[in-house]
């Protein structure tokens, strides 16, 4: 991956509040990169703002897709039966080792 000058949403969230505008502007552009990973059989699964990279035009960027789930893959756990992810920011059902999917 290229470095990616700007730094993670989790950097501009310790730095204070995000204008409403802009804050607006991050999360929908999230949604399209979630949705072209979906459109394309991807779960990314550990989607949290230290995963969001912003770039200094304001571009958002998905990252670590470390531990993506192929969706044609029936099985959401590791090899050793345990999910994986960000337990803060999992699903519920995630968590509890049922099915997900991206909807």
């Amino acid at each position: 991956m290229r470095y990616v000058e700007g730094g993670s949403l989790s950097d501009r969230i310790s730095a204070g509040r995000l204008p409403l505008d802009q804050a607006v502007e991050h999360i929908a552009q999230l949604g399209e990169a979630l949705a072209y990973a979906h459109q394309q059989g991807i779960i990314h699964r550990d989607i949290k703002p230290a995963n969001v990279l912003i770039t200094p035009r304001g571009h958002v960027l998905l990252s670590d897709f470390g531990t993506a789930k192929i969706l044609a893959d029936e099985n959401g756990l590791t090899g050793t039966g345990m999910p994986i992810g960000t337990p803060f920011y999992m699903a519920p059902e995630q968590i509890q080792g049922k099915p997900f999917d991206a909807h």
